[in-house]
């Protein structure tokens, strides 16, 4: 009976797997998807908090003007 080690170096905090398996790794800059995805994402969500404060900012301003 022989027995085997095998020793993996990994960074710490890493499991190692995928130093045994590069083939899995992703890298998300690399897919133009998920990059889209998130820019839109991000554009939309920046025009969404935009148009929130503008419409707040006008409701405060009829609010105003027909009190007096």
């Amino acid at each position: 009976m022989t027995n085997t080690t095998m020793v993996v170096q990994s960074t710490p905090g890493s499991s190692g797997y995928l130093d045994l398996y590069p083939e899995r790794k992703m890298s998300f800059f690399k897919n133009p998807y998920v990059l889209g995805l998130a820019a839109v994402a991000g554009i939309g969500g920046l025009l969404f908090g935009y148009d929130t404060g503008t419409v707040m900012v006008l409701f405060l301003f009829i609010s105003n003007t027909h009190t007096n």
